[in-house]
């Protein structure tokens, strides 16, 4: 793996790290504490590294958790079929017609993590549009906001 490229990348102060950790920690869990760093890609997204791991990111108010963190393993999951992955692979919003299995419930509201049926590996990190119940309903419409995917800037970024 390269250099990473970021635009702007900073050691945080002392202060700004534990109000991070206390952040990412009350919204995915126990984040182990660390020396952590703030990156800026030419979007405005924001990327957090724990000890030199890119873990977290953050955009328009948003922080969610990367593909590359174990801690996309700690948020409910939904699961797709096989023709849905190359839509939410390019960007696309999880549609409730390609949703095949939902895991553990949540809100509308809550960040996901979106799943293909068959292997089961992690495709996107996203919101939720409805609660899992209404999900489970089926139906049309949007379900699921992506908000990071395989294949974006960030994984393009993260990869290169």
């Amino acid at each position: 793996m390269g250099e990473r490229v970021y635009r702007v990348r900073r050691t945080m102060r002392r202060r700004e790290a534990r109000e991070f950790l206390e952040e990412a920690s009350s919204l995915f869990g126990e984040v182990n504490p660390g020396l952590v760093e703030e990156a800026e890609l030419d979007d405005e997204t924001l990327i957090y590294l724990i000890d030199g791991s890119a873990l977290f990111a953050r955009r328009g108010g948003n922080l969610f958790p990367l593909l590359t963190s174990p801690t996309v393993d700690r948020l409910p999951s939904i699961y797709v079929d096989m023709g849905a992955v190359p839509h939410i692979c390019k960007g696309a919003d999880v549609m409730i017609p390609g949703i095949v299995e939902v895991g553990a419930d949540f809100r509308e509201g809550s960040l996901v993590t979106v799943r293909d049926i068959r292997h089961r590996k992690a495709l996107s990190v996203g919101r939720a549009l409805l609660p899992s119940d209404e999900i489970k309903k089926g139906g049309r419409g949007r379900a699921v906001e992506n908000l990071h995917h395989v294949g974006d800037k960030i994984w393009r970024t993260l990869h290169s």
